[in-house]
C-alpha cells in the first residue's frame, strides 16, 4: 500500500512541476495564454484527481471502527429516554 501512495505522490509532484513549467511558458509568452488556459485546467483537475487517490489510499491505511466508540462491554450511544 505504501508504494502505491509513494508513486501517487511522485505523480502529483510531477505534476505539479509540469503546471509551474506551463505557468512560466505562459508568462514568457502571453500570446499563448489562451491556448495554454485550457491546458492549465485539464493539467489542475488530473492533479485534483490524484489528491483525492492519495486521500482515499491514506484513509484506507487507519483504523476502521465504529463511532462514536464503544464503551467497554458497553451498546455504544443510547437515545435518551
Amino acid at each position: 500500500m505504501k508504494q502505491h501512495i509513494d508513486s501517487l505522490r511522485s505523480l502529483r509532484d510531477f505534476l505539479v512541476e509540469d503546471r509551474r513549467n506551463l505557468v512560466t511558458s505562459i508568462v514568457a509568452d502571453p500570446h499563448a495564454a489562451g491556448e495554454a488556459a485550457g491546458d492549465f485546467m485539464n493539467l489542475q483537475q488530473f492533479i485534483d484527481v490524484v489528491e483525492r487517490a492519495i486521500s482515499h489510499e491514506q484513509s484506507l491505511e487507519r483504523p476502521q471502527g465504529s463511532w462514536p466508540p464503544k464503551p467497554p462491554g458497553g451498546k455504544g450511544m443510547q437515545p435518551p429516554r
